[in-house]
Order: structure tokens, then C-alpha cells, then sequence
């Protein structure tokens, strides 16, 4: 059992203004017995022997003093008291023991990244001293006892990555020195608390991943101190309260995969120390408010996947610390502001599967930054600018089903592509010199038009494919959409099926008759699962029998 005693680690979430609050809350001391009592439970109640350390326990023996337990692992005491248990990532396995209740001096609980399960006891309500409790990342199941609403010294709470369910109890209201709460990753549901909105001190509120309803809170437009504000991945709906736009210290607002719906509220250009603006996923509508062009700090600017139409708003050439722009999956119309060119820090421009007209914007090639340039599936036309050989850091260039014409320019040779799609504009060919033809075969996932594109490989000579063979999918990984890739030789109805990793059923397209020939493709779109590996399998009825072929592809979100 002699193990070397490791340092006590303080979660790291924990506002760092908890360790004086520490040092200044009063606490019943418990006797040495009843603390012994209280921790032989915890230790017998999680399976303590299979600890990782264990370094100075001892059920055995009660210690002659409360210093003593000091030498206990995880253990802090303080003037006499124990006020802090910090077990985190310790293979802590089995139930909380209600005896908990009996550390009345108790401060902070830290018991995240074990194997904890069954209910949070009820009791741990009457640990009127805790400024910081941590039970993230274990099986804990249940609700969420109504009890911790009587924790009022509590500075942070994190309950992140269990298995806990039912409604956030609207007692935590009353936790008005509350800076932290995270509740993410379990099966929370039902609304929001509007009595979150008394919680004054909040500086982050994480509610992502769960399946809460309902509306958002106009409350929570009245938390001065919110920094970061996280509901992602719930199933939330109603519009986006203007209200929001009154927490001016927010850095980070995730609202994304929700069904939020309805115009964005212009207040949101308030928010001029927002770094992150996450708001993909969802249904909202409208035109993008100029009034975001305001908002100077933001580096990541999400808006894809929604039904947002109109123009692009030329001020969000003003966001010149950009990074990302992601306003693709909508129905925006009209042309590509030359304006963009201002944001010389982009490295992802993504605006895939509109109705944008137009030609490309020469000044685009001035994005000396982007990485990533996706303007797949509009009605773009004209020649494609050869200033954007000018664009030395880019890994993929994304012009396929648009209306584009004339031949890739000669500066694309100095673009080190990983991925290029221009297929789907009849008019735009690729030139046939040898130097060219070389560079298209270096890229690793090239997509031409085969309509137009001059070069066609030996084996396409001869006229159909001898068999039916799946080229996999581009682009891959990919975000929302994706086109599987494949060969016919001969016509055939052919249907999709998606899976996760588990052999679970995600999706299943209706079939649809595709001629025979090379490079067939069906699209997959609007693709709204979790980040991960999936299989697809394809499918098709031929006049020689039903074959299936098979593929995996990664969703990034």
C-alpha cells in the first residue's frame, strides 16, 4: 500500500480566486473519528484497494490527530480541518457514499475522471463550505439533486460527461457566487432556468450536449460577468433573445446544432469582445446583420447550415482578425464582396451550397493566410482569377457544381494542393501540357470535370468501366457535406446507407437510377451527426444482380 504521495493537483477550472475564498470560509471541524468514519467509507465505497495511489491510508487506524491526514493522499488540511479532497483520475470506482456529508469543513471535492456511478447523493447539500465541486467525466446517473442549490459558498461546479438526467433544478439560481457551471455531455432535459439569470457572478455557463428544449432564457442577457456562454448540441428552439447582445464581456458564444429559428437579432454586434461566434446547425433566417462587422475581435465566425438569404454583408470585411468564415449550407444570393480581401488573417472560407453569382473576386488571391477555399455548388461563372496562384498556403480549393468557365490558370502551379474539386462547370478545362497534367496528378484528391477536363486516363479509353467500384468520397473529412464517388457499368438504381462504428443505422437515401459511366457521384448533405467515423455502404440493382460496396468517411464538426 506504500505508495509515493503525489503532489494535489487543483482543478484547473476552478477561478483562481478560490484559494483565498478558502482560506476565509469557517467550517464546522469534525471530529477525528467521524472524519475517519467519512473517508473509510469513501475509500471502501470506490473500491480503494484498486486506487491508483493510495499512499497513507489507513481504515485501520484512526489518526491521533487531523494533521495526520495530511499525509493521506489527496488529503489538504488546514488549521485543523480538512477542506479539500482531490482524487481526480484516480480509479475511483463504485458509488459516493451519503457518509460525505459528515466533512462539514469540506471545501473542495474533486473526484472527476474516475469511474464513479449510481446517484449524486443528496447529502452533498449539506456541505455548506464547498466552494468547488468536480464530479465530471464519471457514469454518475440520475438527476441533479436540488440539494446543491444550498451549497451558497460554491464557486464552481462541474458536472460535465456523466449519465445524469432530468431538469436542472432552478435551485442553483440560488448559488449567487457561482462563476463556473458545466453541465455538459449527460442527458439533461426540459428548459433552461430562467433562475440561472440571478447568478450575477457567472463567467461560464456550459450546457452543451444534452437534450434540453425550449427557448433560451431572456434572463440570461442580465449575467454581467458571462464570458462564455455554451449551449451547443441540445435541442433548443424559439429565436435568439435580443437580450444576449447585453453581455459585452462575452468571449464565446456556441449556440450551434439546435433548431433556433428566425432572424439573427442585429444586438448581437454588441458583443465587441467576442472571439467566437458559433451559430451553424440551425434554422435561422433572414440576412446576416451588418451590425457584425462590429464585432473586431472575432477570429472564428460559424453561420453555416442555416437558411440565412441575401447578400453577404460587406462589412464583415471589417473582422480583419477573422480566421474562419464559414457561411456556407444557406441561401445566400448575389456576388462575392471584393471586401472579403480585407481579411488577410483567413485561413478557412467556406461558402459551399448557396445560390452566389457571379464572378470570383480577383482580390480573393490577397488572402495570403487561407488554407481552405470552398465555394462548391452555386452559380459562380466567368474564369477563375490567376490570382489565386497567389495563395501559397492553401491545402484545398473547392470550385466544383458552379457555372465556371474557361482553362485553370498557369499560377496554379504553385499552389501545393492536397484537395481540388472542379468538377460540374462544363466550361472549365484543365490545360493538357504535360507540365500541368503532372501537377493535377501530385494533388492526392483531385476531382475533374470529365465533360470538359482533357486528359482522361487509359483505363476510361475503352469505353465503360468493367465493374462497379466505389473511388471513396471527397472532400474526406469533411463537415456537412460530402460526394461519394463511383463507377457503373451499366444503369442502375443504387441507394445509401450510413452507419457509426457500432453497426447503428444513421441514415438511409431513398434510391435514385444512375446511368452507367465513370465518376458517378451522389451527394450526402446536410449531414447533422456528431463528430466520428461512419461506415457508408453503397448498394445497387443492376441488370447483372445487387452488389454492395463499402467505405468509411470522418465527420469533423
Amino acid at each position: 500500500m506504500a505508495q509515493e504521495k503525489r503532489a494535489v493537483t487543483v482543478f484547473t477550472e476552478v477561478p483562481t480566486e478560490i484559494s483565498s475564498i478558502r482560506h476565509n470560509i469557517g467550517g464546522g471541524a469534525g471530529s477525528v473519528e467521524v472524519v475517519h468514519k467519512a473517508l473509510s467509507a469513501l475509500y471502501l465505497s470506490t473500491n480503494g484497494d484498486q486506487w491508483t495511489n493510495i499512499w497513507g491510508w489507513d481504515l485501520d487506524v484512526v489518526p491521533s490527530s487531523m494533521e495526520d491526514f495530511g499525509l493521506w493522499y489527496g488529503l489538504d488540511i488546514m488549521n485543523g480541518e480538512l477542506v479539500s479532497i482531490s482524487l481526480q483520475n484516480n480509479q475511483l470506482f463504485g458509488p459516493l457514499p451519503p457518509e460525505l456529508k459528515n466533512l462539514t469543513s469540506l471545501q473542495e471535492l474533486n473526484l472527476a475522471s474516475n469511474r464513479l456511478f449510481g446517484p449524486i447523493p443528496p447529502e452533498i447539500g449539506n456541505l455548506l463550505s464547498l466552494v468547488s465541486l468536480s464530479l465530471g467525466r464519471n457514469h454518475l446517473s440520475g438527476p441533479i439533486p436540488s440539494e446543491l442549490g444550498d451549497l451558497l459558498n460554491l464557486v464552481s461546479l462541474s458536472l460535465r460527461g456523466n449519465h445524469l438526467s432530468g431538469s436542472i433544478p432552478s435551485e442553483l439560481g440560488a448559488l449567487t457566487s457561482l462563476q463556473v457551471l458545466d453541465l455538459s455531455s449527460n442527458h439533461l432535459s426540459g428548459s433552461i432556468p430562467p433562475e440561472l439569470g440571478n447568478l450575477s457572478d457567472m463567467r461560464n455557463l456550459t450546457l452543451s450536449t444534452n437534450k434540453l428544449s425550449g427557448s433560451i432564457p431572456s434572463d440570461l442577457g442580465s449575467l454581467p460577468s458571462l464570458q462564455r456562454l455554451n449551449l451547443r448540441d441540445n435541442q433548443l428552439s424559439g429565436s435568439i433573445p435580443s437580450e444576449l447582445g447585453e453581455l459585452i464581456g462575452l468571449l464565446r458564444l456556441n449556440l450551434s446544432y439546435n433548431n433556433f429559428s428566425g432572424p439573427l437579432p442585429p444586438e448581437l454586434g454588441k458583443l465587441v469582445a467576442l472571439n467566437l461566434l458559433d451559430l451553424r446547425d440551425n434554422q435561422l433566417s433572414g440576412q446576416l446583420p451588418p451590425e457584425l462587422g462590429d464585432l473586431l475581435r472575432l477570429e472564428n465566425l460559424y453561420m453555416s447550415a442555416n437558411q440565412f438569404s441575401g447578400q453577404i454583408s460587406p462589412e464583415l470585411g471589417n473582422l480583419s482578425g477573422l480566421k474562419s468564415l464559414w457561411l456556407g449550407n444557406n441561401k445566400l444570393t448575389g456576388s462575392l464582396p471584393s471586401e472579403l480581401s480585407n481579411l488577410s488573417g483567413l485561413e478557412s472560407l467556406w461558402l459551399g451550397v448557396n445560390m452566389l453569382s457571379g464572378s470570383i473576386p480577383s482580390e480573393l488571391g490577397d488572402l495570403s493566410s487561407l488554407r481552405e477555399l470552398n465555394v462548391y455548388d452555386n452559380l459562380l461563372s466567368g474564369p477563375l482569377p490567376p490570382e489565386l496562384g497567389n495563395l501559397s498556403g492553401l491545402k484545398s480549393l473547392s470550385l466544383g457544381t458552379n457555372q465556371l468557365s474557361g482553362q485553370l490558370p498557369r499560377s496554379f502551379l504553385q499552389l501545393s494542393l492536397v484537395g481540388f474539386d472542379y468538377r460540374g462547370n462544363s466550361g472549365l478545362c484543365a490545360p493538357s501540357d504535360n507540365e500541368f497534367q503532372n501537377w493535377l496528378d501530385s494533388i492526392q484528391y483531385v476531382y475533374p470535370d470529365p465533360n470538359c477536363a482533357p486528359s482522361v486516363s487509359t483505363e476510361q479509353v475503352g469505353g465503360l468501366p468493367v465493374e462497379f467500384t466505389v473511388q471513396g468520397n471527397y472532400p474526406n473529412p469533411f463537415r456537412v457535406s460530402t460526394s461519394l464517388q463511383f463507377d457503373l457499368p451499366w444503369p442502375a438504381r443504387v441507394w445509401v446507407e450510413v452507419l457509426d462504428v457500432t453497426g447503428q443505422r444513421m441514415l438511409l437515401q431513398a434510391p435514385i437510377e444512375v446511368s452507367a459511366g465513370w465518376g458517378r457521384e451522389i451527394f450526402l448533405r446536410n449531414l447533422s451527426f456528431s463528430s466520428g467515423v461512419y461506415l457508408y455502404r453503397l448498394t445497387v440493382d443492376s441488370p447483372d444482380g445487387v452488389f454492395t460496396r463499402a467505405g468509411r468517411f470522418v465527420l469533423v464538426r
